[in-house]
């Protein structure tokens, strides 16, 4: 557990399996990223969520530049609440630093306005 929001609960996670980092297109083989630490966004009181609000969430997280993306969906097998699975970034490190490294500071200051959006 590392945190609790107003709608969600954050844990964070290894992923044993991880994510997909080669895909071979001749071939149906894959290559993944073992033991991945990914956060959990656990949305309280999800569990009657309808298929359509879960695609709401999940197409809001889409459109916010410079929030974090996530991997897909899971569900929490005692409460049935969904969670959302995400990269996991340490306090030392930045996401858009990473995602904008080649940009100077005031062109990532000014993509700023845009954060909030992932927040709602």
């Amino acid at each position: 557990f590392i945190a609790e929001g107003g709608f969600s609960k954050i844990y964070k996670a290894i992923w044993v399996d991880g994510p997909i980092d080669k895909y071979y297109y001749s071939s149906p083989r894959t290559v993944r990223i073992n033991n991945y630490t990914v956060v959990l966004k656990k949305l309280n009181n999800s569990k009657n969520i309808t298929s359509k609000e879960l695609n709401e969430i999940l197409s809001n997280n889409d459109k916010a530049y410079g929030i974090s993306e996530y991997f897909g969906i899971t569900q929490d097998p005692i409460t049935k609440d969904i969670m959302i699975i995400m990269p996991y970034y340490s306090s030392a490190e930045n996401k858009n630093e990473k995602i904008t490294s080649n940009n100077k500071w005031s062109s990532r200051n000014s993509q700023g306005k845009n954060y909030p959006q992932g927040f709602t």
